[in-house]
């Protein structure tokens, strides 16, 4: 003892002692340092109620551990180790740029100087710097002299403590080991048994390689003495020290990176860090990471350790030519072992860990699995595990053993990590990647069906593809389903064909070819290992390429390539550093996606610590062969996140409205944490806030609440770091509005930055009570299916009761006698702006088929116009402009239930309500004040007074954004469903200060009335032609209507007739003039404001018919005191025949119609009537209604799904041949009749049969 370094002055008189500084260290429960005799003790909490123990000293300069101990409760103190030394060895080499890494960057005319070998050679992934005299590297040959090995000595003469959160550090001077010196480190943890033992060095040299052994020795060899392990096929294998001693490290490739030392009670585990520890390789053989060496009889050393060349993975092949195809690339991958980077004055991290013990062998090996769930991914709800970019050569392996049912070693390696979607990358190295068809389209078949074959419940393997072809540098593609296409267009090929054999094939021959093909085919495609192998210079070379900037390009692969010690983070700066300037570049935003990137896997190589992957939000995995699409929404909507494993993230978002926010995230993680972070940035600067997490207790969870002032931001991103690398990253802002569609130059007139902002406002804002709205629904429908039946608010019979009304009309408002409605084509546009109606309404909903072209199309028709500036010329030369007396403007935006699919926040579509007002509102609203007029709305398809509310809410919001004075928007509601009609005037009460008064919007409120009563068999309706306003239930819903808008001083609109002219007929066209004259008669006398009309031409009849018999602006003079209407007034059923020819008429004008609105035409004239969503959505219920009840034709017939399946036959033949078989093969009336018998036939009625088509428009 006397030889022994006293560590404090005082404890033995020793002149010159040098102190252990203390003055970092602070108390704690759990956690305590104590000098005891001249010896520094760490005493510690761990898991399992056990407490640890740690002594260490100074010997000669040499850092002792003196002792580690464990023991259960207050049993015994069990003995794991004395008087043990720690040992490193180092071998170096140097670091060359590769000529994989020089080829891209000649190809961007980029000369290869001295400079550019110094920053990109730090990425070098196929270099090996401890082969020589070494391939496919700059400045060959390598020599002998440059590898350099050097063990550890040291020559410390103090120590330090310190205290970080709920960990001890004990750091120990004077560490030297060849080119390298600095610092030896330990680490308890309060909650665990774990101890870090690490060297800390860095080297002032150039161009250094390096890879580290490092462990302790002087275990002593007792009789009961054993090392145990789990062999790579998980059997337990032990070695009880009868051999020789060994001259060198015995590498032992142990089953998940773990052995054990056992005797006396209690055992020591000894392993690397789960996945810092590991470089970038090709394939993920064991190499033995952990060691032992036999010193002589009485002991021996053990640690974790690097190996120093690359072990090729087992060839395969039945025959020859196969077997030495895959032998040479196996051979090959022995070039590719890049090992460490250490960067001149970098200070160079080489942990190993240890982990005490009271308890065997098994206990120990159970508890170290712990940390990485046993090296599975683990199960989390609501997400599933995605990996990504695996050449496995599979079309290859099947084509050579003859059978599609050859099993893949490498779907055990995924289903045993608990993966469930992996995107392979076949044709790379393999097949025939640039055959211009015939032979590539064969392989890709036999791609697909091999996949197809080993997809499973729960498992799902895509054919994806690392083309290397048109867009720049290396990357992986992935499409929503299988695609047969070729990397070339051969002379006489088009870019897209139908192939007899394989129906619709791609050629591609151009980047623009490529980017069409992924957005036809709704795919995805990512740079692999950007800025580096065969992607160095990318994806900055293409930065301002369409394809970057458009929403395909998904971001850039992770991989842990390079690794360097000395950083925080797994590949920190071209990986994470990468990712923050993609999105400080462009609009769309770019993540980064876990990828694999290796060869052929076998179940027992180590995959798990030197794989990352994807936690992708999905509640199922598609089946191969159902649409994949929801994978591609989740990761372009960045519903994903970058996960080593042991560090996981439940939910994250940022919470609150307004500038401030709070970023949260939901956290579990096993390893102690080392700190969170939030980083972001504003279009030119990165920002990152680091939060310590050393305090936090492993095992655990956490809600982590950060405030975010999001004022200015363009994108921030959220990551969990823990102290042996693993780690959680999410990549982007979840609530970022992304658009998932293209966006030309005209159209990003109308999506620009600001409007899309306004965009995302209301949708946060609003977006969920719009969700809780349609819930509501829901159970409202719920109770009427049970028997309850609705009748007028009991709580809200005061507002009924009350004397107010609505604020005053604006003055162009007052007179509305003649209103005009049609979709947002900018044809139809002009005319109705010119027919002389007193009002256009403008339709996004029931009249135009929500295509993305339409949607935006009809946005910037309508800027146009409001400016003034529209026009068209017909492709006959006729040209098109607004007179200059034009109707007042009115915009239907679409109801609450529908989604603008093409634009989302996360993996949630924005409301197609607030997307058509919002980009409306914010082109034009300002613009329309100062013309004298508003902005005004029609609001389609609500239920209740709360729907209105909602809407008001948005209105005030609205024009506080915008600066526009409140009050300026005015909309009339169209009271369209059966459980408005009770809630009439509650809904203009709600908007009483933006009121235009509300509509009869007769069609979509017949709909409602058998899709709300639908359980309810004596509510069958009759035949739809024989359902006119003269019935009962909808004469009382028009009084009540017309009572209700005049007693609150506000206009009450009249109906659309269906009826518009016929050409040709005269006689016929007299007697459609005639109805219209009839029914506008009605109106006006009924007491309404003004009327609809579908066509131009019947602008005249109905503006003649409210001429003669209204002569003021509006008649909401008449009060209609008369009417007195009751809850069975509204729900009187009418009565009537239901025959052949009605059920034939409802489905031939439904599946006309559905085929014309999937072609993207919302309006359409079938049988001499103007027919829309509403009309074909009484067509899907009303044969829904006759079958589900049992309803008798007039012939005595039930109608049955066998009489609605052979009516649809007839009538899609009566289609088919006036058509003619070319005409009719171009549209889509097998889909229409499909879409329309399955909601007609289903055993529960469909809420809109445009929430079921409109997957199938673009």
């Amino acid at each position: 003892m006397l030889k022994d370094l006293c560590l404090f002055a005082g404890l033995c008189g020793i002149a010159g002692a040098q102190n252990c500084d203390l003055k970092e260290y602070k108390p704690a429960d759990g956690l305590k340092a104590e000098m005891k005799s001249g010896v520094l003790e760490l005493t510690w909490q761990g898991d399992r109620n056990q407490q640890l123990r740690a002594q260490f000293l100074i010997r000669d300069g040499q850092p002792v551990v003196h002792e580690l101990a464990a023991r259960k409760g207050q049993e015994n103190w069990i003995v794991l180790g004395r008087d043990l030394t720690p040992e490193y060895e180092v071998t170096s080499g140097v670091r060359r740029l590769s000529e994989q890494q020089a080829q891209p960057l000649r190809a961007l005319k980029i000369e290869i100087t001295p400079a550019v070998i110094e920053k990109e050679k730090w990425n070098a992934f196929w270099d090996a710097p401890l082969n020589f005299p070494g391939t496919g590297s700059l400045e060959l040959p390598r020599r002998p002299e440059e590898i350099r090995r050097a063990w550890a000595t040291y020559h410390a003469d103090s120590c330090q403590v310190k205290t970080d959160g709920a960990r001890l550090e004990v750091t120990f001077p004077g560490l030297t080991m060849g080119i390298f010196s600095g610092d030896l480190r330990y680490t308890v943890y309060r909650g665990t048994n774990l101890l870090r033992q690490e060297a800390i060095a860095k080297t002032q040299e150039k161009s250094v390689a390096y890879k580290y052994l490092g462990g302790l020795k002087g275990f002593a060899i007792h009789d009961d003495t054993r090392l145990v392990w789990r062999d790579p096929a998980r059997a337990w294998q032990e070695y009880d020290f009868g051999g020789d001693p060994n001259k060198d490290a015995v590498a032992l490739k142990a089953r998940n990176r773990v052995a054990i030392i056992e005797g006396s009670g209690g055992s020591l585990a000894f392993f690397p860090p789960s996945h810092k520890f590991f470089f970038a390789r090709e394939i993920e053989t064991n190499l033995g990471f952990v060691y032992y060496r036999k010193i002589d009889g009485n002991t021996f050393a053990a640690g974790a350790r690097q190996a120093d060349r690359e072990e090729p993975y087992k060839p395969y092949g039945v025959s020859d030519e196969e077997w030495d195809k895959r032998q040479r690339e196996a051979r090959h991958d022995i070039q590719n072992f890049a090992l460490y980077n250490a960067p001149p004055g970098t200070l160079q991290r080489m942990p190993v860990y240890f982990y005490l013990n009271a308890g065997s062998g098994r206990e120990t090996d159970d508890a170290v699995l712990a940390f990485t769930h046993e090296d599975v991914y683990k199960p989390m709800p609501g997400f599933k595990v995605m990996v990504s970019h695996f050449h496995t050569h599979f079309i290859e392996a099947l084509t050579d053993a003859g059978t599609i049912d050859l099993h893949p070693t490498w779907v055990d390696v995924f289903r045993g990590l608990g993966v469930n979607i992996a995107n392979m990358a076949d044709f790379h190295s393999d097949s025939h990647p640039r055959d211009p068809g015939p032979i590539r389209f064969k392989e890709q078949k036999v791609y697909f069906d091999g996949l197809r074959r080993f997809s499973d419940r729960n498992f799902l393997l895509i054919p994806g593809e690392e083309p290397d072809n048109t867009l720049g540098g290396h990357y992986i593609s992935m499409m929503s389903h299988p695609v047969y296409w070729s990397q070339t267009r051969a002379e006489g090929h088009q870019f897209m064909e139908t192939d007899p054999v394989y129906g619709k094939v791609y050629h591609i021959g151009t980047a623009a070819d490529e980017l069409d093909m992924l957005r036809r085919e709704n795919g995805l495609m990512w740079q692999a290992h950007p800025r580096t192998k065969g992607s160095t210079g990318y994806p900055d070379a293409v930065r301002e390429w369409p394809h970057f900037l458009s929403d395909r390009f998904l971001g850039g692969s992770f991989q842990s390539l390079p690794v360097d010690q000395s950083e925080k983070r797994i590949c920190e700066k071209r990986c994470l550093g990468l990712l923050d300037e993609m999105n400080n570049w462009t609009a769309n935003p770019k993540y980064l996606i876990a990828e694999g990137d290796t060869y052929m896997k076998y179940p027992d190589d180590e995959t798990f610590p030197q794989l990352y992957v994807n936690y992708v939000k999905l509640d199922r995995v598609p089946k191969f062969d159902e649409d994949w699409s929801p994978i591609v929404r989740a990761m372009r909507a960045g519903d994903f996140y970058v996960s080593s494993g042991e560090v996981l993230l439940r939910n994250w978002g940022i919470e609150g409205s307004g500038a401030r926010r709070t970023y949260t995230a939901e956290v579990e993680w096993t390893f102690p944490l080392e700190f969170v972070e939030l980083v972001w940035g504003d279009g030119d600067a990165t920002h990152t806030q680091m939060i310590p997490a050393t305090d936090l207790a492993p095992f655990s969870s956490k809600k982590f609440s950060v405030p975010f002032d999001v004022a200015g931001k363009k994108w921030v991103r959220f990551a969990v770091w823990d102290s042996a690398g693993p780690f959680a990253v999410a990549d982007l802002m979840p609530d970022k509005l992304t658009i998932h569609a293209p966006v030309s130059r005209e159209f990003g007139e109308i999506l620009t930055p600001e409007a899309m902002a306004f965009i995302a406002e209301l949708e946060r804002n609003f977006g969920p009570r719009r969700r809780e709205s349609l819930e509501r629904r829901v159970q409202r429908q719920a109770a009427i299916d049970a028997g309850e039946m609705p009748d007028f608010l009991p709580e809200t019979e005061a507002v009924r009761a009350a004397r107010w009304t609505v604020a005053p009309i604006p003055a162009d408002l007052a007179d509305r006698r003649v209103e005009i409605t049609g979709p947002v084509e900018r044809k139809m546009v002009i005319n109705a702006l010119n027919s002389g109606a007193n009002v256009f309404m403008a339709d996004f909903e029931d009249s135009n088929s929500p295509t993305w072209a339409n949607n935006i199309q009809g946005q910037i028709n309508l800027r146009d116009a409001v400016a003034g500036t529209i026009s068209y010329t017909s492709p006959e030369g006729k040209e098109y402009a607004p007179a200059p007396k034009t109707a007042v403007l009115l915009v239907r935006p679409r109801g609450w239930h529908l989604v603008e699919k093409h634009v989302g926040i996360g993996a949630q579509p924005v409301s197609g309500s607030l997307f058509d007002f919002g980009l409306y509102f914010f082109h034009n609203a300002k613009a329309l004040v100062a013309k004298g007029t508003g902005p005004y709305f029609y609001l389609p398809k609500m239920q209740s007074h709360l729907e209105a509310r909602l809407w008001n809410d948005v209105f005030v919001f609205a024009q506080d954004y915008t600066g526009v004075p409140q009050g300026t928007i005015r909309a009339t509601v169209l009271i369209e469903t059966i459980l408005a009609a009770f809630e009439m005037d509650e809904i203009l009460h709600e908007l009483r200060d933006h009121s235009a008064g509300l509509n009869c919007g007769r069609w979509d409120y017949i709909f409602s009335f058998i899709k709300v009563f639908r359980n309810h068999p004596r509510f069958v309706m009759p035949n739809r032609a024989d359902v006119t306003m003269s019935r009962h239930f909808l004469k009382s819903y028009v009084d009540l209507l017309i009572q209700t808008c005049h007693r609150r001083g506000i206009h009450a609109m009249g109906g659309m007739a269906a009826q518009i002219p016929i050409k040709n007929n005269p006689a016929a066209n007299e007697a459609a003039l005639d109805k219209v004259r009839q029914d506008k008669l009605r109106e006006v006398k009924a007491g309404h404001d003004g009327t609809w009309v579908a066509h131009p031409g019947l602008v005249p009849i109905a503006k003649g018919i409210f001429d003669e018999h209204m002569k003021t602006p509006n008649q909401i003079r008449v009060r209609r005191e008369d009417v007195h209407v009751t809850a069975a007034d509204l729900l009187a059923v009418p009565e009537g025949p239901i025959t052949e020819e009605g059920l034939k008429l409802n489905i031939d004008v439904g599946i006309q119609y559905l085929e014309s609105w999937l072609m993207g035409n919302g309006c359409v004239p079938i049988y001499n009537l103007m027919e829309d969503a509403a009309t074909a959505e009484i067509s899907r219920t009303q044969v829904w209604q006759w079958l589900h009840h049992g309803a008798k034709l007039l012939d005595g017939r039930t109608v049955t799904p066998d009489v609605i399946r052979e009516t649809i036959a007839s009538q899609l033949g009566k289609i088919r041949t006036a058509m003619g078989e070319a005409r009719y093969a171009s549209c889509k009336f097998p889909l229409a009749a499909g879409i329309f018998e399955q909601m007609m036939t289903s055993s529960r009625l469909g809420d809109f049969l445009t929430l079921a088509a409109y997957d199938h428009l673009d």
